[in-house]
C-alpha cells in the first residue's frame, strides 16, 4: 500500500452497472459504444455502498467540460487528495485481485469514510485501486 497524491480533481463520463458485480463489464462495453471518441481514453471504475449494496460506474476522462451531458450520460468528479493505493498487474482474468485490494485498503486508519474506491485503469492489463485518505 503506497499514498498517492491527485493534485487537481479528474473529471468523469460515466455509466452505471446494473448490477454489482455481474453488470460492470456491461457498463464498460455501453460506455464504449455510446461514441468512438471514448475508446482511446483511460477507464476508471467508481465504486461505492449504499442502502441496496453497491454502486458501480464504468467511466472515462471527460474531453472539455460538461462532455458528459452531450452524451446524456453522468458525471462523476475523482477529489483531489491523498490516496491509498495498491496497483496491480496480469488482472485479465484475475479480477477478483481488485476485490481483495480494497478490502485492505478500505482498512486504512485515516480512510475518508465520504469517499469512494476507484479503479484507475493504467493500461498493458495493470489497474491501480485507489481509496481517499482524510486530510
Amino acid at each position: 500500500m503506497e499514498k498517492y497524491t491527485l493534485n487537481k480533481d479528474i473529471f468523469l463520463i460515466c455509466m452505471r452497472a446494473t448490477s454489482f458485480p455481474d453488470g460492470i463489464q456491461q457498463a464498460f462495453k455501453k460506455l464504449l459504444e455510446t461514441d468512438p471518441s471514448l475508446a482511446g481514453r483511460t477507464l476508471y471504475g467508481i465504486s461505492q455502498g449504499g442502502k441496496n449494496g453497491i454502486i458501480y460506474w464504468a467511466a472515462v476522462e471527460e474531453a472539455f467540460k460538461g462532455e458528459g451531458y452531450t452524451f446524456g450520460l453522468e458525471q462523476y468528479t475523482i477529489r483531489k487528495g491523498v490516496y491509498a493505493t495498491e496497483k496491480l498487474t496480469n488482472i485479465s482474468g484475475n479480477e477478483l485481485q481488485i476485490a481483495k485490494a480494497f478490502e485492505k485498503l478500505l482498512k486504512h486508519p485515516a480512510l475518508d469514510t465520504m469517499g469512494e474506491c476507484v479503479e484507475w485503469y493504467t493500461g498493458n492489463d495493470e489497474v491501480t485501486c485507489m481509496v481517499r485518505l482524510r486530510e
